[in-house]
């Protein structure tokens, strides 16, 4: 089978940050570090509000002494921690990541972007790019999975083939191609 589509700059972008923030948010080390934070957030807050309630005569006295503003200076900045770590993902990609991958990954003179042409062949997925072929075994691919509005193939750890929506013709070539894809890679882990 064989899919030829064209993909910009932008789109590849785009792609790659869709990837990012999925890959982040896919990550095991993720989810224990935001419910050890909101734990640590839960405790604290708690721990707060029953010492603004209930209070004890040495944590009175030296909240007094410093006009309570030690206490709400620590509780605001807690707050902020939690926020920022929350936001850190978006963070990231607006600032860092986008920088990086529009000027040296993304320009119109890559060898992703512009004219591609994918054939799945017996023996792994041929690619021809703007000035590049590869053959890529369907041994060293990792899998097929949708991002948003991309058909994404990846193919080792930080090497993937975006592939827009509107690089098929219809939904039925798609679900045809992304099925043989997967029958070929399946086969492949089987025989492996």
């Amino acid at each position: 089978m064989e899919i030829s589509y064209h993909i910009t700059a932008q789109e590849f972008a785009t792609a790659l940050g869709r990837m990012q923030a999925a890959a982040y948010k896919q990550s095991p080390l993720y989810w224990k570090l935001a419910l050890f934070q909101l734990l640590v957030f839960v405790v604290l807050f708690a721990s707060f509000g029953f010492f603004s309630i209930v209070g004890y005569d040495a944590i009175r006295e030296y909240a007094d002494y410093y006009d309570n503003s030690l206490v709400d200076w620590a509780f605001y900045g807690l707050i902020a921690a939690v926020v920022l770590y929350y936001f850190s993902p978006i963070i990231y990609n607006m600032t860092y990541t986008r920088f990086y991958n529009n000027h040296l990954f993304v320009s119109e003179k890559s060898a992703y972007i512009g004219e591609a042409k994918l054939v799945l062949q017996p023996n792994g997925i041929f690619c021809q790019n703007q000035g590049s072929e590869a053959l890529y075994y369907y041994e060293g691919i990792y899998g097929v999975e949708t991002i948003k509005d991309f058909l994404i193939i990846r193919i080792d750890r930080g090497v993937y083939l975006p592939i827009p929506e509107h690089g098929f013709k219809s939904k039925q070539q798609r679900q045809q191609f992304e099925s043989e894809l997967n029958m070929k890679l399946h086969r492949q882990t089987i025989s492996a």
